[in-house]
């Protein structure tokens, strides 16, 4: 059984491809709700400004990200991304909008109903552990209708690393039950310094297009093993 402390869902809308100043609106969120700004290279000599105050970039895995969740908590404005030289090379940017919600079932097919061709009706993970090896393997499952024939472009990471970097489904009309290759986690963490289980968070990403995604994310631990070891 996995133990599920926290459901995240994330929903990126493509903002810019270009190396060239612009700007754009944002609405205040609610209290459920944060934003950010996300760019899949780390460095190119861009500025960042909400309103006119500059904001703190954050290191990823793989870009970088400029965090608006506590401005939009109270107030609309304009976000502003210039850069210091006019041939920057072009890339991606990013507006990340997060729910993170305990009970988040109403949250759930609020945002993922509105994505592409299809929706994603259920996303989990199974779990086994082999004791000789110390390996525990992860087998990602996902149900989702669809209303016509369509293509369903994904990514499977744990902890930011994508252990399924691509992959592709034919969707068929109606309900399509999509079991995906095993991935393994070779001697996993089962619990912190403090003794408390050790968490790992389990993300799918999905797309209808390969430009706009979406992520639907589970944190999960090995505590039920503990006895194996």
């Amino acid at each position: 059984m996995i133990v599920r402390r926290n459901i995240i869902f994330t929903k990126d809308e493509k903002l810019s491809s270009s190396g060239a100043s612009y700007s754009t609106k944002l609405d205040k969120q609610g209290t459920h709700r944060t934003c950010s700004l996300v760019f899949d290279r780390a460095d190119s000599g861009r500025k960042v400004s909400f309103n006119g105050r500059d904001l703190e970039a954050k290191a990823l895995h793989e870009g970088v990200e400029y965090l608006l969740e506590t401005l939009l908590l109270s107030e609309e404005g304009l976000l502003s991304v210039s850069y210091e030289s006019t041939e920057t090379p072009p890339e991606n940017a990013f507006l990340r909008f997060r729910i993170n919600q305990e009970d988040s079932a109403a949250f759930e097919s609020d945002m993922l109903e509105s994505h592409g061709d299809f929706l994603i009706l259920k996303s989990d993970i199974s779990i086994r552990y082999d004791s000789i090896s110390e390996t525990a393997f992860i087998k990602p499952l996902l149900h989702v209708e669809s209303p016509a024939k369509a293509v369903l472009i994904g990514a499977f990471l744990i902890d930011s690393f994508e252990l399924l970097p691509s992959f592709r489904v034919i969707l068929a009309p109606g309900l399509n039950k999509i079991e995906l290759p095993e991935v393994k986690i070779v001697r996993p963490r089962f619990s912190t310094t403090d003794g408390q289980a050790f968490e790992y968070k389990a993300e799918f990403r999905i797309s209808h297009d390969a430009q706009n995604y979406i992520s639907v994310g589970r944190l999960f631990d090995f505590s039920e093993f503990s006895s194996h070891i």
